[in-house]
């Protein structure tokens, strides 16, 4: 199996990235809506 730590680790990794995937998205999206806005 190799280093057990080192998966775990690698599967923390992957959740977080998810996560950021996840939050970052609707950001974006809310910004992109805003700067839409501002500009008129």
């Amino acid at each position: 199996m190799g280093n057990p730590q080192k998966t775990l680790w690698h599967i923390f990794i992957e959740e977080c990235k998810l996560c950021l995937v996840d939050i970052c998205t609707p950001l974006i999206a809310v910004a992109r809506w805003l700067r839409r806005h501002i500009r008129k």
